[in-house]
């Protein structure tokens, strides 16, 4: 048995009643066969016991249930279970379904190895089918599957079962060979189904290459697996890993999931005979690809749920994996300070298996709780930037700080999208001040061909522009784009030096022969912080009609319409040096929320003055929280609709999204006439500001009126 978990069990037993008390209840439930799968709505639905492997038992019938199921993450539970308890009962059920599984879910068949390798090539359409889930009765031996089976939960019954009554002559054989046949789906298959090397199912994949090596060393050609999944490995970092630390589908959630992986496979090896099989290389640009695993976690300690993502501690577990194998303590202190040490302890007792000394938590988080009592600013703390621009991603973060009251933008705009996981979000971003979260992205719910699928990508439910009530690109099906335009991030620029919150940010994308160019400006002053976001829409007809979408993170609104006569299109410049910073930090500094649109004249920016209709603030709030003023230019119609928000898989809750529809003008209003003498063709520029408000601070309704387009454009020079 694996000494480091015993000791593991035992320090539990010792310290951690609870978590004790929490793995026996779902090990119960175990028992009985009722367990949680995508689709059952976050309560445990019976399975079958044994479970039936290729039956979906879920009232949704979410496909990706009987995926779940057949990795066997409830066998971690039971042996984990059996190690607090010793309890056979626990042991007993993974053995008996063990050789349950073996009996139903026998393996595709595949070409014979030999010593010179296999004997034949099959088609890549024929190991779709078998080993992608091409056919439904394959399911289990998904290749994917094939890998989460090694690394999440086979390998503990001959790391905590071995040497027990429970592993029979029987079981110990049985077990070989059939991790023997996952080896072989893993060594032959899956570089043939994915060999660019750029996908995370090939990542996940030579992860349980790797930990079916290292944990059955004994069998033939485990050295062979070894030294293919650390290659692959490799290459894996090198193809999807960017400059900066991103995964290249832009997804935080799977960057995480596959950083995490990477960093167990470390501890595997290092566990077993060294760093022998891992390069230099590989272990610094894991280190790199914690810095974005911080930069993308808001202020409140979750995710940014960006693309086929989910708004959890996931970053939190990544810096915890990172101290676990490289023993740096800086990034899990920056952690604490985000996200608190119970969350922090929480997503710990969660991963404790996995740590090599458990007992050396409690003192680190003594120590952070000293130095922040103390008022101590670490040199760390001025050693990561609070700005990121991660340019093969296009995307970039910002934040005021290290810490939960910060206000953080993280900003997107990448076309073509690396793959679906990807949603339709062109120039959308995410926003967080005082604590909360205030402007969303919606996260991703589901895989299923349901209509929640396309609405959870739409960019209707994002924070983004469309024009006719078009989608920026066609949706054809959960994994299926139509042709897209290009688009990315152009420009990030700090506009005053003196004040390091003041930024542009840049972004344009062209679709359907449109052109989008999307400003936002950073004020993020301490006094009262506030982000602009300022659209330019070249190309458009007479008849074109742009709309604005805003998914907000609240479920309480109120709509403020108020009398202003400088409601007019603009008539300016849009250029990288439009923002007069002094003007701004002028209008802001020292305000409260009360008072933070002072009253301006004319004479105040360069517009015309047409008399156009009134200007709309809306205020977004929940009771006890911090809450979030929009103010629209005068020109868009806002209507406020309902949407969702998901921050775990097949779990969603109400939101509301503020729309701005444009109104109908006169000729002479319309915009501005496009160059190259197309008379049919305009530019069009429209303003929003969003000003957070803090839990202490108040507004009132006169106030609220003063929040006018004169505010927003007086940002522009």
């Amino acid at each position: 048995m694996n000494q480091r978990l015993i000791e593991t069990a035992s320090f539990i037993n010792r310290h951690i009643p609870d978590l004790k008390n929490n793995i026996i209840r779902e090990a119960d439930l175990a028992l009985e066969g009722m367990l949680i799968l995508p689709g059952s709505g976050g309560s445990p639905v019976f399975v079958g016991n044994p479970p039936m492997w290729k039956e979906n038992p879920t009232p949704q019938k979410d496909r990706e249930a009987v995926f779940v199921l057949n990795r066997m993450g409830h066998w971690k539970t039971l042996i984990e279970a059996f190690m607090l308890t010793g309890d056979g009962r626990y042991a007993s059920k993974v053995t008996t379904e063990f050789k349950n599984w073996v009996q139903v879910c026998q393996r595709p068949a595949i070409p014979v190895r030999g010593a010179g390798g296999y004997s034949s090539v099959s088609r890549t359409a024929d190991l779709i089918d078998k080993f992608d889930a091409g056919e439904p009765k394959y399911a289990p031996w998904r290749s994917l599957e094939a890998g989460f089976r090694m690394f999440l939960s086979w390998y503990l019954i001959g790391d905590c079962l071995e040497d027990t009554p429970y592993v029979t002559e029987e079981i110990r054989k049985g077990l070989r060979q059939s991790v023997t046949e996952h080896a072989e789906v893993l060594e032959f298959v899956s570089p043939r189904l994915y060999p660019g090397a750029d996908h995370n199912h090939y990542l996940m994949e030579m992860c349980g290459l790797l930990f079916a090596s290292c944990k059955f060393p004994e069998l033939p050609g485990a050295g062979e697996w070894r030294a293919l999944a650390a290659a692959e490995l490799e290459r894996c970092l090198a193809k999807q890993y960017t400059e900066g630390g991103g995964q290249l589908e832009g997804c935080p959630h799977y960057h995480n999931e596959c950083l995490v992986l990477l960093l167990r496979s470390l501890l595997a090896v290092k566990e077993k005979n060294g760093n022998a099989c891992f390069t230099r290389a590989f272990e610094e640009g894991l280190r790199q690809a914690l810095i974005y695993s911080l930069h993308t976690c808001r202020p409140t300690g979750v995710g940014v749920p960006w693309g086929d993502s989910d708004a959890t501690a996931a970053p939190i577990k990544s810096v915890l994996y990172g101290w676990f194998v490289f023993g740096d303590t800086e990034l899990v202190e920056m952690a604490v300070r985000l996200a608190g040490q119970d969350t922090v302890r929480g997503v710990f007792l969660s991963s404790i298996w996995d740590c090599p000394a458990p007992e050396r938590f409690e003192e680190l988080m003594r120590q952070f709780e000293n130095r922040m009592r103390k008022g101590k600013k670490e040199s760390w703390e001025a050693g990561l930037p609070l700005t990121a621009w991660f340019k093969p991603l296009s995307q970039v973060c910002i934040r005021t700080a290290w810490n939960r009251e910060a206000v953080s933008l993280f900003f997107a705009c990448r076309l073509p999208v690396q793959n679906s996981h990807s949603h339709m979000d062109p120039g959308g971003f995410d926003f967080t001040a005082y604590g909360r979260n205030m402007i969303a992205d919606p996260g991703r719910f589901t895989y299923n061909e349901i209509p929640e699928r396309a609405l959870f990508k739409s960019a209707f439910s994002h924070t983004t522009l469309t024009v006719n009530g078009k989608e920026p690109f066609e949706y054809r099906s959960s994994w299926s784009y139509g042709e897209q335009g290009r688009g990315k991030i152009t420009g990030l620029l700090l506009e005053n030096r003196r004040n390091p919150g003041l930024y542009r940010i840049a972004a344009e994308h062209v679709f359907e022969g449109y052109r989008h160019q999307r400003v936002l400006i950073t004020g993020f002053s301490e006094e009262q912080p506030f982000l602009a976001v300022i659209d330019r829409v070249d190309g458009l007809g007479r008849e074109d009609r742009v709309e604005l979408h805003f998914q907000v993170n609240y479920t309480r609104a109120c709509l403020k319409i108020h009398s202003c006569h400088l409601h007019a299109p603009f008539r300016g410049r849009f250029t990288p040096n439009s923002l007069n910073a002094a003007r701004c930090t002028a209008l802001i500094r020292g305000k409260s929320p009360t008072k933070c649109a002072a009253h301006l004249t004319e004479s105040n920016f360069q517009t015309r003055s047409r008399g156009r209709s009134a200007g709309q603030t809306t205020i977004f709030w929940e009771p006890g929280a911090p809450s979030l003023i929009i103010a629209g230019d005068g020109r868009m119609k806002p209507s406020l609709r309902n949407g969702w928000i998901s921050e775990a898989m097949d779990q969603k809750r109400p939101s509301l999204i503020l729309d701005f529809q444009e109104e109908k003008c006169g000729e002479e209003e319309d915009g501005l006439k496009g160059g190259g003498g197309n008379s049919d063709e305009e530019t069009r520029y429209f303003a929003t500001v969003l000003l957070p408000v803090g839990r202490k601070a108040t507004w009132t309704s006169a106030a609220c009126t003063r929040i006018s387009p004169v505010f927003i454009w007086s940002l522009m020079g």
